[in-house]
């Protein structure tokens, strides 16, 4: 239990948290990267999906992290205890393996899937486009950026529609020289909607030359039936610090904030401002909050809790609250899990499934190195 006393007009916080919990799992299977949407179906879990290839399998030389060749976004409905059972695979692009998936609920309830991909390079294969490699250094598996992209679901996930990938970032090549742009960049976080159904989708990607991140912003005017390049959010003229994983979010006086990971910068949060709906942004503000990515759940009007996962030896996934009104984060910072001994955790997410209940869902690995989707509860009185 933890108190919050100094970010609120109201009564002080007191944080409670549940003991941590299987959300999903499969022994065969590498499970990350989840997202949560509730629904009248019951809540809704997405994540990654791929085989898992344990060093005493032979078929990769060290431990296989996100460049499997057969990866796949995963769909499950929870039951009443939060666990999810069968999943349902999305479709997959036949040159492409996915990513992260980010689920949004949309002003007319349908459902928006974000998400990118990478197009996984077979043996001594020569890529068109050498600057937009990815080479996992675990496995020594290489794969192509084949871009980000959306998809939406009119029946509440049972089914999606085509993905439509994002327009090309202005000033990168062509992936494949004639025919494949370079859409949009990487990207995982959360979308804003703004009135009139416009809506706004962050990424980040490192341009030819460029020896660090910047971010991006899309924009959709039709509830995310098209897209348009939207401009930079942020980035670093000098090339020191990369800005990545921006979410989104928008506080009472509609003030928007990108939240970012950072490199180069010691891992912590830079903050970005817009005033005018997106369209110009400040420069970074670092605050005192280190960790990756950031998702931001909404309690009340006033009331958030900022998730976000630690990578430092023993890994932790962490939270603060933050005040939706002004977007100022809580000094106090509470711990949700710890004690993974292995980098390759986190990416925490999570919804309000009561007025003073906030379900969190992350990724997790047992000491047989499997990584698996896992839940806890926070109380907020």
């Amino acid at each position: 239990m933890k108190l919050f006393s100094n970010l609120f007009k109201n009564a002080a916080r007191k944080i409670t948290l549940s003991k941590p919990f299987t959300m999903w799992q499969d022994s065969d299977v590498f499970a990350s990267f989840p997202s949560l949407i509730d629904s009248p179906k019951g809540i809704m879990l997405s994540f990654r999906v791929a085989p898992r290839e344990p060093i005493v399998h032979g078929l990769y030389p060290a431990h296989q992290q996100h460049l499997h060749p057969r990866s796949f976004l995963a769909f499950t409905r929870l039951d009443g205890d939060y666990r999810g059972g069968a999943v349902k695979l999305f479709d997959a692009d036949i040159f492409a393996a996915d990513q992260d998936p980010n689920l949004f609920r949309l002003s007319d309830n349908s459902l928006l899937l974000t998400s990118f991909a990478w197009r996984p390079l077979v043996g001594s294969q020569a890529a068109p486009l050498e600057q937009a490699i990815f080479k996992e250094k675990t496995s020594d598996v290489s794969a192509l950026f084949w871009g980000g992209f959306s998809s939406i679901s009119k029946d509440d996930g049972e089914s999606w529609s085509a993905r439509q990938y994002l327009p090309s970032l202005p000033g990168y090549p062509e992936i494949v020289p004639g025919s494949r742009p370079w859409h949009g960049g990487r990207h995982r976080g959360q979308v804003i909607e703004l009135s009139g159904g416009r809506l706004l989708v962050g990424s980040y990607d490192r341009a030819p030359g460029a020896t660090a991140f910047s971010s991006y912003l899309h924009v959709s005017p039709d509830l995310g039936k098209t897209w348009k390049y939207g401009g930079v959010i942020l980035s670093d003229p000098d090339g020191r610090i990369g800005y990545a994983e921006p979410t989104l979010l928008a506080t009472k006086d509609g003030t928007l904030l990108a939240l970012h990971r950072t490199f180069g910068a010691g891992d912590r949060l830079a903050v970005s401002r817009s005033r005018d709906e997106g369209r110009t942004w400040s420069q970074s503000e670092f605050a005192d909050v280190v960790g990756h990515p950031y998702h931001v759940v909404a309690v009340s009007a006033e009331v958030g809790v900022l998730l976000y996962g630690v990578r430092d030896v023993p890994c932790s996934i962490r939270g603060r609250l933050i005040n939706l009104e002004n977007g100022k984060i809580a000094t106090e910072e509470f711990v949700i899990q710890t004690g993974a001994t292995v980098k390759d955790i986190g990416y925490p997410t999570g919804i309000a499934v009561s007025k003073n209940e906030v379900l969190v869902a992350y990724y997790w690995v047992d000491s047989r190195g499997s990584r698996y989707i896992e839940g806890v509860t926070i109380q907020l009185d």
